[in-house]
């Protein structure tokens, strides 16, 4: 059985409620940012290696080796990044907090600001 829930404003929480929703933002980020950080670095390791490796055996010299390292891998760790907020986000519209849980709501045309 379906039940009408409720529409409440987040400024209509209770301080409870809303420190409640603060803190579960805070871990989920908190957690996808350390994510991010160890792929970026399993990454980065990995790619650093390769294009070392290769670099080296073609006789490049290690500084303009080193140099596109630093472009490749911040590319690849934006890409990275971008690929974890999709998670986030779904994570985020699944919080249960106590009573209360995220929800989108379609506006009609008429009630837009």
């Amino acid at each position: 059985m379906t039940t009408q829930s409720e529409i409440l404003p987040f400024e209509e929480l209770t301080p409870a409620a809303r420190r409640n929703v603060y803190w579960g933002f805070i871990w989920r980020g908190a957690v996808v940012s350390i994510a991010g950080a160890i792929g970026g670095a399993i990454l980065g390791g990995v790619l650093g290696f390769i294009f070392g490796y290769v670099g080296s055996a073609l006789g490049h010299d290690v500084h303009q080796i080193m140099a596109l390292i630093r472009v490749v891998g911040a590319l690849v760790g934006l890409v990275w990044g971008l690929f974890l907020i999709p998670y986030l986000v779904r994570w985020i519209f699944r919080i249960k907090s106590g009573l209360y849980v995220i929800r989108l709501i379609r506006l009609d045309d008429s009630s837009r600001v």
